[in-house]
């Protein structure tokens, strides 16, 4: 009988939809943040084409730290690239990384729970929402990954030449250098 009464409570107009003022479906984010981490460093990149990078200082490394409190530091340095009022998807290749963020924490790692812990009070703190993180499989973080690994102190471009050329037939334009 209690079950009954319980399950028309949630099938009733006046029931659970009554009283509940949240959605059940998740947000749509407004960014999605990439982030790796490896045994040298950390590195992200936004769907608004930023990107951010930092080696791991040696009084990080004296700790001998586990791959996933690096994951979960490269995830929350990460949050640089988000703008007050964003929500916020991370991608993490760290499936213990990604359920410590999605649980604010946990129980089994104190050093896990406290990074995860202190990567919400700064979204917090910067009113950006983080939703549920999403896992991807390395093969698919390639950018991140290649941006944890790699320093890139300073970045040389060119078009190619016939590029170029193109866009100046196509804006009708002779381009001078002054000198």
């Amino acid at each position: 009988q209690d079950s009954l009464m319980d399950l028309r409570w949630w099938i009733c107009p006046d029931g659970f939809a009554a009283s509940s003022s949240a959605p059940i479906r998740e947000l749509e984010p407004t960014l999605q943040i990439y982030s790796d981490a490896n045994l040298s460093g950390g590195g992200a990149h936004n769907s608004r084409g930023e990107f951010q990078q930092r080696k791991w200082s040696e009084e990080e490394l004296q700790s001998n730290p586990h791959i996933n409190l690096l994951e979960i530091r490269a995830a929350k340095e990460s949050l640089t690239l988000a703008w007050p009022g964003d929500r916020v998807r991370i991608n993490i290749d760290s499936r213990t990384a990604a359920a410590y963020i999605r649980k604010q924490g946990g129980t089994l790692s104190p050093e896990l729970s406290a990074e995860a812990c202190e990567l919400w009070k700064i979204a917090v703190s910067r009113n950006i929402t983080i939703l549920s993180p999403t896992w991807l499989s390395t093969k698919d973080n390639v950018m991140a990954d290649f941006l944890s690994r790699h320093s890139l102190r300073q970045w040389e471009c060119q078009l190619s030449r016939p590029t170029f050329l193109n866009i100046l037939a196509t804006f009708q334009v002779t381009p001078t250098l002054d000198c």
